[in-house]
């Protein structure tokens, strides 16, 4: 039982805003792909000039600020592990995933009593286009992708956002290419 009441208090000490802020460093997602077959096309990723590389997330609902660092190089490992096994990745390419919007947020999912947040959720509300060659729009895609598991510790903050941006590829994927077939 101990240790669980120790999470429980480091994490209501982390989100109750007595500590500083969250920070999240690049990171390395590992999104669950599947597709029938390698696809013969190249495929590229553009990241629009509004995602910024470090910014930082305003506290709410008890849960203090983030700082984001390297968030391009983070989405950019998420592409290239969930991609590449399917698609030579390199760019000019056949196809192009921009990425218009990739904004991270928290929510919260268990309060105590004391109305402590003892348990949240990374959150990326993403907007995403597949290109062709000569920058028609195939496909959209809009969501927002949540981590699969809540973060109940400090430790976990990161594996949340982790969790979150694979959650976003897996769902791009889905979205994107259903009727993308070359």
């Amino acid at each position: 039982m101990l240790p669980l009441i120790r999470c429980a208090s480091v994490l209501w000490v982390v989100l109750c805003g007595c500590v500083q802020p969250i920070v999240v460093h690049r990171l390395q997602p590992q999104p669950n792909l599947a597709f029938v077959a390698r696809d013969d096309r190249t495929l590229s990723l553009s990241l629009a000039p509004l995602i910024a590389n470090e910014f930082s997330v305003p506290a709410r609902d008890r849960i203090p600020s983030t700082r984001v660092r390297s968030w391009e190089e983070t989405l950019t490992n998420g592409f290239r592990a969930a991609f590449e096994p399917y698609f030579t990745v390199t760019a000019p390419a056949d196809l192009v995933i921009a990425i218009d919007r990739a904004d991270l947020d928290w929510a919260p999912l268990s309060v105590s009593e004391k109305g402590m947040v003892t348990a949240v959720q990374a959150q990326i509300r993403y907007r995403a286009r597949l290109l062709d060659p000569r920058g028609n729009t195939i496909a959209v895609a809009a969501s927002t992708a949540t981590s699969k598991a809540p973060a109940v510790d400090y430790d976990g903050l990161e594996r949340s956002v982790t969790s979150a941006v694979e959650t976003m590829y897996e769902d791009l994927a889905q979205r994107l290419f259903a009727g993308a077939s070359g």
